[in-house]
């Protein structure tokens, strides 16, 4: 297979080419505009030339369009698959596990579940009333990351980290720690 145009060229000089050579040169011109239809004069040569970048740019839209189209298309059917789904998959997960195992394989890929740690959510409480060492992860919106620091959850409690006072605030949502189901699928050889 010919990768280059001057790899044609070559292959086009050879004087006694093999069956393969042809071949692979036949090809090669398949791919090529007809040059009966350039037109000769420049005029026309530079609307025809332009022309063809125009189709080829226009059709790259087009096919963005469609990969993206198509795309969403994937994603809100595997957001209705787990919507239906999730549920019970993790609850046979649950049921098939064993001793320390967390996850099961499959030729497809693996299902198993991961640690997922608890989490507070701050935004509907007012800065004056967090206490002074939290209020550094706070800013036009929570640094959730600083406030994984210095806040800890428990249970269904929030703590501060240093003291280990208890945090309570009103419109603070606490997510209490737990298990985040997954699935790892295998990887498609390109």
């Amino acid at each position: 297979m010919i990768q280059t145009h001057e790899e044609y060229v070559a292959l086009k000089q050879t004087q006694t080419p093999d069956p393969a050579t042809l071949e692979a040169i036949a090809e090669y011109e398949a791919g090529l505009p007809d040059l009966a239809a350039v037109p000769g004069d420049p005029g026309s040569f530079l609307e025809w030339y332009t022309g063809r970048k125009a189709d080829y740019a226009s059709q790259k839209v087009r096919l963005k369009a469609q990969y993206e189209a198509m795309l969403r298309d994937i994603e809100r059917q595997e957001e209705g698959l787990d919507y239906h789904f999730a549920d019970r998959a993790e609850r046979e997960l649950r049921a098939q596990l064993t001793g320390r195992s967390r996850s099961v394989k499959f030729l497809t890929g693996t299902i198993g579940l991961r640690k997922k740690p608890g989490s507070v959510n701050g935004a509907d409480v007012p800065l004056e009333l967090w206490p002074e060492e939290a209020q550094s992860a706070i800013v036009t919106k929570v640094d959730s990351t600083l406030l994984k620091k210095v806040v800890k959850v428990v249970g269904e409690k929030a703590y501060l980290a240093e003291t280990g006072e208890p945090l309570e605030l009103p419109g603070l949502r606490v997510t209490p720690e737990g298990e985040a189901l997954y699935v790892k699928t295998g990887k498609e050889e390109a």
